[in-house]
């Protein structure tokens, strides 16, 4: 569903950014609140601070690409490369 949303927006002219932007932060909305409810917080090591920061920078690269070629390209050929 997330892809045909992207396609769609892609087409109507959005610059792929700033739907990379909102998905982020809804993603961290939403991440933030189910570990409220079911995991608890806890405290990272600076070797796992910086773990999630280069997991953070290459989702956030590998956002952009996908969100440019469900928007430039055809929904059915980028599907059948998605895992």
């Amino acid at each position: 569903m997330a892809y045909l949303q992207v396609t769609a927006l892609g087409r109507a002219g959005e610059p792929e950014d700033r739907v990379v932007f909102y998905f982020s932060v809804a993603s961290i909305g939403g991440g933030a609140l189910a570990t409220s409810l079911f995991g608890g917080w806890h405290g990272h090591s600076l070797s796992g601070l910086g773990t999630l920061l280069v997991v953070g920078i290459l989702a956030t690269l590998a956002q952009l690409l996908m969100t440019c070629a469900y928007a430039t390209g055809s929904l059915l050929v980028n599907g059948s490369f998605s895992i």
